[in-house]
């Protein structure tokens, strides 16, 4: 575990311990959230595959030319949002006991 002041580490252990159970109506919030993340996935994955699109009907040309690398560019922090908000909700399943089984 990281270094913590002792007042955080305490409170950390305790929200990790079996004495702390989240209420129904919170962990159906986080619940919620899990499912919005799961959208703005989507999403981002739609948008993703419109730029992979559009960048593979450009001419050759224009694929190696600034606008391409460009395009790649925005298809990498596409991906990179997508696994940065895949670990987020990874991360509150666990947190919440909420995976979806």
């Amino acid at each position: 575990m990281a270094q913590y002041p002792s007042t955080i580490k305490m409170e950390l252990e305790y929200l990790n311990s079996e004495r702390y159970k989240m209420n129904k109506e919170r962990r159906q919030q986080l619940y919620d959230a899990v499912s919005l993340l799961d959208d703005a996935i989507a999403v981002i994955q739609d948008v993703h595959a419109e730029e992979e699109e559009a960048f593979e009907n450009l001419p050759e040309g224009l694929q190696g030319s600034q606008t391409g690398y460009n395009m790649q560019l925005a298809m990498e922090k596409l991906e990179d949002f997508e696994n940065r908000i895949e670990s987020i909700k990874d991360e509150i399943e666990d947190y919440s006991s909420c995976k979806k089984k």
